[in-house]
């Protein structure tokens, strides 16, 4: 790569792109200005950037593990010094539309492990602790969590506040590395939390018909631990997909099992209104959801 390039980038503002992020600026050898975002809010975000920045002053915009194809702003991103890197495959089928960008989108387990495949001529000469963040990024993203420390680093990246891919690039600059015993105490209160989340929730369950396919629905509300939550339901009663509703924000998410063959960036708009991607999806609380939710029971 070219050090004194001119460049920006974009990422997702989960862990898996904040691990895209960090592999990106070692390759390059130093800190580049970022910005993270979300599917939802990236056209808008982006397109008033734009109207702030001159895009032809950078060699290389970066967007990182953001399926910009369904934001609807493909004409303002298709520009020949804007590289685009995903992994989600409602991204992929749709590679190509772009025409002058730089669309590098494969199906993959992670953004992580794409962009690593993509620069491992320059990521050969990182270090084991370099090259483990990547390995527990991706082990995250998938959520096969056979690595100890994957889970326990997603959480600590989502404890961390305010410019939440800076501060995480200072405390990794170097790699993974043991967790402080501040960092563990995080740790051990949010197990803390998901063990009573787990206790005092209240499944519901439904069965549907999805083309021709039989879905086993499993529900229920919290306002936290999300992911584990879902995964806690499907495993538990045998489900396909988890359905888990947020009353404070008015939105839920779904996670699908493993072995579930539903597209959840589909299913999401026939009980509801969002977005996301095959293995996980969000969306709002509307007329569409209440009639979904009118056939949940209680689970035994």
């Amino acid at each position: 790569m070219v050090n004194d390039e001119k460049v920006f980038v974009w990422c997702d503002a989960d862990l898996d792109g904040a691990v895209s992020y960090l592999i990106l600026s070692w390759c390059y050898g130093r800190k580049l200005p970022v910005r993270s975002t979300t599917v939802k809010n990236f056209g808008a975000e982006f397109s008033t950037w734009i109207k702030h920045n001159d895009i032809d002053e950078y060699d290389k915009i970066f967007i990182l593990d953001i399926d910009v194809a369904n934001t609807g702003i493909i004409d303002q991103v298709d520009r020949d010094n804007i590289v685009i890197i995903d992994h989600h495959r409602t991204h992929v089928v749709k590679k190509d539309e772009y025409k002058k960008a730089s669309a590098i989108l494969k199906e993959t387990t992670s953004c992580s492990k794409l962009v690593w495949q993509i620069y491992k001529s320059v990521a050969k000469d990182l270090s084991d602790e370099q090259r483990y963040m990547t390995l527990l990024a991706d082990d995250y993203d998938s959520y096969e969590l056979n690595l100890p420390h994957s889970y326990d680093l997603n959480i600590i990246y989502w404890s961390l506040q305010g410019d939440r891919i800076s501060k995480f690039y200072e405390n990794y600059i170097n790699g993974f590395r043991p967790f402080t015993g501040y960092e563990k105490n995080i740790i051990s209160l949010h197990n803390k939390k998901f063990e009573h989340i787990k206790k005092t929730s209240r499944p519901y369950k439904c069965f549907l018909h999805i083309k021709d396919k039989p879905v086993r629905f499993i529900a229920a509300t919290a306002d936290a631990c999300i992911n584990e939550l879902a995964d806690h339901l499907i495993k538990k009663y045998k489900s396909d997909v988890g359905v888990i509703i947020n009353l404070n924000t008015h939105r839920f998410s779904l996670r699908k099992s493993n072995n579930c063959e539903v597209d959840l960036s589909e299913l999401i708009n026939k009980i509801g209104s969002g977005g996301g991607h095959e293995y996980a999806a969000g969306g709002v609380i509307d007329d569409k959801f209440l009639t979904f939710s009118k056939l949940l029971i209680p689970a035994k």
